[in-house]
């Protein structure tokens, strides 16, 4: 985000403002992406139930495949008897959450950078005191 800071301070915008410009962006940004997953999350409820019929008919072709390699079905029953769809859902329903914790997490932390860069500017010394480069002691 420094060049759009950057871009901004070339055209006389005050430092303040110009940091405060690019977070905001910044927001807009994690902000969009989280609503874009949520968007494709719903859609995906939605059409998930309908690839369910596919999946059984799969898994119908690959057990006759398997079975025409020789695979008794014992050995089918227990290689493929814990596949369903139901299975295959849950798996799926997992990494979505993960992503959603993913995004609250880049949120917390966007949450965080922003309070942490700001509080210079309402201390005492304001920006410049804080910025000072070499020991403090």
């Amino acid at each position: 985000m420094h060049p759009l800071t950057g871009m901004l301070r070339r055209h006389s915008v005050p430092q303040w403002l110009a940091v405060t410009i690019t977070l905001i962006a910044l927001l807009v940004v994690i902000v969009g992406l989280a609503a874009a997953f949520a968007i494709s999350l719903a859609e995906l409820g939605t059409i998930l139930p309908t690839y369910q019929d596919r999946f059984v008919a799969l898994l119908a072709n690959l057990r006759d495949w398997l079975a025409s390699l020789g695979i008794g079905p014992d050995q089918l029953q227990a290689a493929l008897g814990s596949l369903s769809f139901a299975n295959l859902a849950g798996i799926v329903t997992s990494l979505l959450a993960a992503l959603a914790a993913a995004f609250s997490n880049l949120l917390s932390w966007f949450s965080w950078c922003c309070s942490w860069a700001l509080t210079p500017a309402r201390s005492p010394g304001g920006w410049p005191s804080r910025a000072a480069i070499g020991p403090r002691w």
